[in-house]
């Protein structure tokens, strides 16, 4: 079955894409879950097919903390008159040495503006205490966790079979995870990702999905905040994309994080987090081999294994292959 190109951004720079506060700490750090959200934006079909020898990515996005689950596992909006936001830009570049793999590389850079209330350990959400000289209002910005990525086509797909890309890739402490809490850009940790992802098209639709595990290689120095700690995790993503004209194209996915937060991954008293983003798109292909996607996600706030902190987040991504 030949595979038709129909989304954007690779899949394959699934970690730390949009760096978003994922589970239940921050709102910038490369922790899993951000690599999911992405993924749910653009599907996986650049891991199958490419129309270059390179895809440069710019993904552009803005998150707003609605709230949390506290101690009785009772969701509560966040402190009325705050906010808690993150603005992202990541610049990828994927390369295609053959029709089977790819090697990509992710920067991510990240501001955080903090008013009346901060993120803290376990998804909670904080009013900040002035009584404690404590600024209300706090902000910070920086380079985040490097990713670096291959993938490799395992089975291309005939009949009903679906195609079969086998993915792994490595997160690097380059943000900060140290000062205030607006100023965290990073985990502090270096990471490993395995997985695998799957790819049918049938007519103008194409389904897809993604399965991997990610785990600390480190532990976090002494000065680094262990409540951002993310120990052995489990990441998926469902998408489907309808192609509703040659240059447009409909899609919605859901991506889900679910793993240990503690000091050390092997802690027996770790705490497990989740994470469940909801994405519809709209992507508008101007030319052959170049477009834009708009894209909207959000948390349902089903319970705090799922959703330890709650967000919704605008995406517009840009890509081009050269």
């Amino acid at each position: 079955m030949a595979i038709r190109f129909k989304v954007l951004a690779a899949t394959m720079l699934v970690a730390g894409a949009l760096a978003s506060p994922a589970l239940a700490c921050n709102c910038s750090c490369a922790i899993p879950g951000s690599g999911s959200e992405i993924s749910s934006v653009s599907g996986t079909s650049t891991l199958f097919a490419s129309q270059g020898k390179f895809l440069y990515q710019t993904v552009m996005s803005f998150r707003d903390v609605t709230g949390s689950f506290n101690e009785n596992n009772v969701w509560i909006p966040k402190p009325q008159g705050s906010s808690l936001n993150t603005y992202q830009a990541n610049f990828g570049l994927t390369y295609y040495p053959s029709p089977d793999w790819t090697l990509g590389l992710l920067v991510p850079l990240s501001a955080n503006t903090l008013d009346g209330a901060q993120w803290a350990a376990q998804g909670a959400v904080l009013p900040i205490d002035a009584m404690e000289g404590t600024p209300t209002s706090q902000a910070g910005a920086g380079i985040g966790d490097l990713s670096l990525q291959a993938s490799y086509v395992a089975y291309r797909g005939e009949e009903l079979w679906p195609s079969l890309a086998v993915w792994g890739g490595m997160i690097l402490p380059s943000g900060n995870a140290t000062g205030d809490a607006a100023s965290f850009t990073g985990s502090g940790i270096v990471s490993a990702q395995l997985g695998v992802s799957a790819l049918k098209a049938v007519g103008p639709v194409e389904l897809s999905a993604g399965l991997g595990i990610q785990r600390p290689l480190t532990e976090p120095a002494a000065n680094v905040s262990t409540a951002f700690y993310v120990g052995q995790s489990l990441l998926g993503q469902l998408q489907a994309n309808w192609e509703l004209h040659p240059a447009w194209l409909i899609g919605l996915g859901a991506s889900t994080f679910y793993g240990e937060v503690a000091a050390s991954d092997a802690s027996p008293t770790a705490a497990k987090l989740g994470k469940l983003k909801l994405t519809p798109s709209l992507e508008w292909r101007f030319i052959p081999g170049q477009g834009l996607r708009l894209a909207y996600g959000a948390d349902p706030s089903a319970g705090p294994r799922i959703n330890a902190m709650t967000d919704q987040t605008f995406i517009l991504a840009y890509y081009r292959f050269i």
